[in-house]
């Protein structure tokens, strides 16, 4: 059963517009049967809730989305589908191991997220230091971010075309991150360092997280 409405509901959410944390007001609901496992061949669908709620700042539409019956998170906060928020992390039920992430690097980006919009130069220096931790983890020697980052790449086997290019934007990060202040970057500069950074986590950490679930699902199968 399908239901869109809209009503004067608020809630307290921080926008990931602007950034500001204002009520927000329900713009629609709609509910709708969507895939929720697949199991011996058997294919399971839950009731599936989205959710558009609008900044009383911006105006911006935040869109959550969660199984009600068993929902993949605990808070509201915590569901959004639209824009990006701090959540690093797909459903547990695809990786294995289930966090795969360091979780300092989940506790440090939760934490520099609302930077994103307030001070781009901020987020962006501090999306440096987040790539700097991945490197750290991945046993990558000290040195210059620029140069990390290519034993980084070339630790996890990126091919060369790719390599050179996630270089080029390792360098505009570092050259935002040290020399631009607020006034000379917009939120395209901050989403160029937030999408390289969520790339890199995809290739370190996420991919292989899949592959080997995938992997351990065929071998039992």
């Amino acid at each position: 059963m399908a239901a869109m409405r809209k009503d004067d509901e608020k809630l307290i959410l921080e926008c990931s517009h602007c950034g500001n944390k204002t009520p927000h007001g329900k713009v629609f609901e709609y509910v709708h049967p969507m895939l929720f496992d697949e199991m011996d061949d058997q294919r399971y669908t839950e009731d599936y809730r989205w959710i558009g709620l609008s900044c009383s700042t911006c105006g911006g539409l935040n869109l959550y989305g969660d199984f009600l019956k068993y929902p993949s998170a605990r808070e509201l906060s915590r569901s959004k589908l639209y824009p990006k928020g701090f959540e690093l992390l797909p459903p547990a039920r695809v990786l294995n191991p289930v966090e795969p992430i360091p979780s300092d690097i989940i506790a440090l980006y939760e934490q520099v997220w609302p930077l994103r919009v307030r001070s781009p130069a901020a987020f962006i220096g501090q999306v440096k230091r987040l790539l700097m931790l991945i490197c750290e983890d991945q046993a990558i020697e000290p040195g210059e971010f620029v140069a990390r980052m290519n034993d980084l790449f070339a630790a996890i086997h990126v091919s060369e075309n790719h390599r050179e290019s996630l270089l080029y934007l390792a360098e505009m990060i570092a050259v935002m991150g040290e020399s631009k202040p607020d006034g000379l970057l917009d939120v395209w500069d901050m989403q160029v360092a937030d999408d390289v950074f969520r790339l890199v986590l995809d290739i370190v950490y996420l991919i292989p997280a899949k592959i080997r679930k995938v992997a351990g699902q065929a071998k039992t199968g």
